[in-house]
């Protein structure tokens, strides 16, 4: 038995829902870390295309560049290794 929907609007409805519970959760990641705010991380493809070696944990902070055995435990470290690199 072939399944036709009667309401379109339905999975519409749904999608704006998930839509805006997932607004909600970024404004909520974005306001819970305000002692990273003016420091952050270059895009991903920057990292990967000069440190092709360097795994970042994006959830614990925690990064290790395999190639020069530097590691870190926080942003900060890995935003001052970066740095460092530039100089």
């Amino acid at each position: 038995m072939a399944h036709t929907a009667k309401n379109p609007d339905a999975g519409g409805v749904r999608a704006r829902n998930s839509d805006q519970s997932g607004k909600a959760i970024a404004s909520e990641k974005t306001k819970s870390a305000p002692e990273n705010q003016g420091k952050s991380l270059p895009p991903k493809a920057t990292l990967v295309r000069r440190w092709p070696q360097l795994r970042i944990n994006r959830l614990t902070g925690r990064w290790r560049d395999y190639a020069s055995g530097a590691r870190g435990d926080n942003i900060e470290s890995l935003l001052a290794f970066l740095g460092e690199a530039f100089q």
